[in-house]
C-alpha cells in the first residue's frame, strides 16, 4: 500500500485528523456525562467538565494524536 510523502501535507491532513477525533471524543465524553446526569443537573461533576475541557488536556491529546497520525501515514507497510 502507498503512503504520503512526509512533509506539509500529510502533516496537516494528520492534524485535521486529529482534531475532528479530539472534537468527536470531548463530544462523546460530553453526551456521556449529560446523558448519565439527566434527571439530575445539580450533581453533575463540573471539576471533571472543567478538566476535560482546558486547553491544555486539548492541546496534549492533539499532539500525541497528530504525531501518531503522522506516522502511521508516512510509514510504508512491509508485508
Amino acid at each position: 500500500m502507498k503512503t504520503i510523502k512526509k512533509g506539509f501535507w500529510a502533516g496537516l491532513l494528520s492534524f485535521a485528523l486529529a482534531k475532528v477525533a479530539h472534537l468527536a471524543i470531548t463530544f462523546s465524553i460530553g453526551l456521556i456525562i449529560g446523558l448519565a446526569f439527566a434527571s439530575n443537573p445539580d450533581q453533575l461533576p463540573w471539576g471533571l467538565i472543567t478538566f476535560m475541557d482546558s486547553p491544555i488536556i486539548g492541546i496534549i491529546f492533539l499532539i500525541f494524536a497528530t504525531h501518531f497520525i503522522y506516522t502511521k501515514l508516512t510509514t510504508p507497510r512491509t508485508k
